[in-house]
């Protein structure tokens, strides 16, 4: 064989190997290439799973009536004790800035849209019922304090049948403020109703009742009926005609 011959035949064998190397490593990019497509298919399941789980919720909250929700704030200064709670300060007279959030929802908005005017809220008895909290002695009506009130401040304490912690007094506005609100929007055919009420007895403390827990929650009964409310304070509720009914018919919850 000429040498020229056997310098074509390495020639091609070179292209072949060339060829063949080229064909395989195709070969696995378009196995690597379908895998990746593969896993790709995997991760993106999840987000379809996801997506169909939320227009699941979304069927959900409308077949079970999904809510707007509002919140107005009020400010109260309170005196009060807890004796046998944790804090020994507590268990002696003392004093708070309270803030009260009161939550309102409703499934139909009213001609404006709205769950219920923010002023609303405060018209219909709520803002004058907290603010017969502010600048107020609350302590519990069997307090050793009692037979003293008329002394420790005369014109403005409230003695209710239950210790004045942050959790009684939310259970205790949202009883009132439910009640304050039902009166004011049930004859005008309105849905808006107090769904929870936030009371926060320092900046990071807070307690919150709800529609949920008024259900069957062991903790005392708010009792109206027994509240013992001094002259300057039921003057001010007698003043609203909401609370002023209240006082005359209270709720036993």
């Amino acid at each position: 064989m000429r040498p020229f011959d056997r310098w074509i035949q390495a020639a091609m064998r070179i292209i072949f190997k060339i060829k063949m190397r080229f064909i395989l490593n195709w070969g696995g990019a378009t196995q690597a290439a379908g895998s990746a497509v593969s896993r790709l298919k995997e991760q993106t399941q999840p987000y379809h799973g996801c997506t169909a789980t939320y227009r699941k919720l979304c069927r959900k909250r409308e077949s079970t009536g999904a809510r707007v929700r509002i919140q107005r704030t009020f400010r109260a200064e309170t005196a009060h004790k807890v004796p046998g709670a944790y804090t020994c300060r507590c268990h002696h007279l003392h004093g708070h800035s309270y803030r009260f959030e009161v939550e309102a929802q409703a499934k139909v908005g009213d001609a404006a849209d709205m769950v219920i005017d923010f002023k609303l809220l405060e018209v219909c008895g709520i803002k004058d019922f907290i603010d017969g909290f502010d600048h107020a002695v609350v302590i519990k009506n069997d307090d050793d304090l009692v037979p003293l009130i008329d002394r420790v401040n005369p014109d403005r304490h409230l003695l209710v049948p239950f210790l004045p912690t942050a959790e009684m007094i939310a259970k205790a506005c949202f009883v009132v403020c439910s009640e304050l609100l039902r009166a004011y929007v049930e004859p005008l055919g309105g849905s808006a109703a107090i769904s929870s009420v936030r009371v926060y007895e320092t900046v990071r403390g807070a307690a919150e009742y709800g529609r949920e827990d008024a259900v069957d929650d062991s903790f005392p009964a708010v009792d109206l009926n027994r509240w013992v409310v001094s002259d300057s304070i039921r003057q001010q509720w007698s003043a609203h005609p909401a609370l002023e009914r209240l006082l005359r018919d209270p709720v036993q919850a």
